[in-house]
């Protein structure tokens, strides 16, 4: 290795050690010793967790369905082995495009996609994830419409399960973009339509992240958009199709209502609030604004 090194110097410390194992034998003179280009295939070197995400990911697109679902599916939980700029130039660019173009995957590429953007300068999240992520938020739109028979209708289930996936990164996606007003008007906007929306998982995610985002929202927005639907909930007023609020949404809706007064709502000139609790079940929430 180190003659190897000498002739000619290769930055080797950066291959997986596996590599010490297998170079002796593929730079043997002896071609009787020399490996098979499938001995090399079958060695410790292609077995390396690393090289194989790798060598997918470069491949993609020769994959079918199945295989890139479950490739997908688990990726995040191996990103943290790759340096900032292998994630941003190999993986985030093959992220994006599936994004795009392959909607039965995007419900896997959201975890991924919200460690690559945690990583990345906030000029690059601007240029190059936020134009196509604010398409995606569009899915939001739809939630609207589904009542009742989106329990048993699996392509609307589908659409659910990414918005609440979407919703959970959000903070995430708002951090790079909170002092750009187009992406802090876009972020926020999914927040509010997530309360708005008549599926309870929707509501309730919206509410467990407000806390979360609730810095980048203005005043007039808390007062006008968030507080009124907050308060809404934590009364147990029906939803948008008639049905009424589960108690867990009304008790979330209350914990974090309590939160945004106590944190975010400073009682000065501009705001009072009064929280008042009735003895038993029933809440009774007075807020007033001047």
């Amino acid at each position: 290795m180190l003659q190897l090194q000498q002739l000619h110097p290769l930055p080797l410390g950066k291959f997986n050690l596996s590599v010490e194992d297998v170079l002796p034998d593929l730079l043997s003179v002896d071609p009787n010793k020399r490996m098979t280009a499938q001995e090399f295939r079958e060695s410790t070197f292609f077995q390396d967790p690393k090289l194989h995400t790798l060598l997918f990911i470069e491949h993609i697109y020769d994959k079918d369905m199945t295989k890139k679902a479950a490739f997908f599916r688990q990726l995040h939980t191996t990103l943290d082995d790759f340096s900032d700029k292998v994630l941003i130039e190999k993986f985030l660019p093959v992220i994006m495009n599936v994004l795009l173009k392959e909607a039965k995957l995007r419900i896997f590429l959201i975890p991924s996609l919200a460690i690559i953007v945690d990583k990345m300068p906030t000029v690059q999240y601007e240029e190059q994830v936020w134009p196509h992520l604010r398409l995606l938020f569009t899915q939001l739109e739809h939630a609207k419409e589904l009542i009742g028979v989106s329990a048993v209708d699996v392509a609307k289930m589908y659409d659910i399960d990414l918005i609440v996936l979407t919703l959970t990164h959000l903070p995430i996606f708002l951090k790079h973009g909170q002092n750009k007003a187009s992406i802090r008007k876009g972020t926020l906007s999914l927040v509010v339509d997530g309360l708005d929306c008549s599926f309870p998982t929707v509501s309730d995610t919206a509410i467990k992240i407000l806390h979360d985002v609730i810095d980048s929202v203005d005043y007039d927005t808390i007062r006008n958009n968030i507080l009124p639907r907050v308060c809404s909930m934590s009364l147990g007023t029906p939803r948008a199709d008639g049905t009424p609020t589960p108690e867990y949404l009304q008790i979330n809706a209350l914990t974090s209502l309590c939160r945004l007064v106590q944190e975010k709502v400073s009682y000065s000139p501009h705001t009072r609030g009064i929280v008042s609790f009735s003895v038993g079940r029933e809440v009774s929430l007075t807020m007033g604004f001047l």
